[in-house]
């Protein structure tokens, strides 16, 4: 592996997700024809994995909007966010918030993922559980988005 390449591994590995951010290497409107190195900014946060229910609520708004503020001071940053319980949660405790990211959806920087109800590891009770997860998060998506 070239060093440029190692460099850039480790860069996406370790330093970008503790930044926090996420920002296109060169420009994808550049006349420049080599290939270009995308990061896009992703949050999979298990809420309630080794939290209680509400520090897991508290680091889905705190992530939120520090994904936003960024996006205000970076227009390439791009962000994806899977489980529709947590932009529930954000609609119930902060609608401007939800707002926000429904904008950001609409401008193509912030991209709806999945479409469970809550990202799942696969250890559910049965079939039936993993069908409802697509079907309440797909409907929510649906309803506030206009899109799956």
């Amino acid at each position: 592996m070239s060093r440029l390449l190692r460099n850039l591994f480790y860069f996406a590995l370790v330093l970008c997700p503790s930044a926090g951010f996420a920002a296109p290497v060169s420009s994808p409107n550049s006349a420049d024809t080599r290939n270009h190195f995308y990061m896009i900014g992703h949050a999979h946060i298990d809420p309630v994995w080794r939290w209680t229910k509400e520090e897991g609520f508290a680091e889905v708004l705190a992530t939120f909007r520090s994904v936003l503020d960024r996006m205000k001071t970076y227009p390439e940053v791009a962000m994806v966010v899977s489980s529709a319980q947590f932009y529930e949660w954000v609609l119930k405790a902060d609608p401007q918030m939800f707002a926000e990211i429904q904008q950001r959806v609409q401008e193509g920087r912030w991209d709806l993922v999945s479409g469970w109800w809550v990202e799942s590891d696969a250890n559910c009770p049965g079939g039936e559980s993993h069908v409802r997860q697509g079907l309440y998060g797909q409907t929510f998506f649906l309803k506030h988005f206009g899109r799956t």
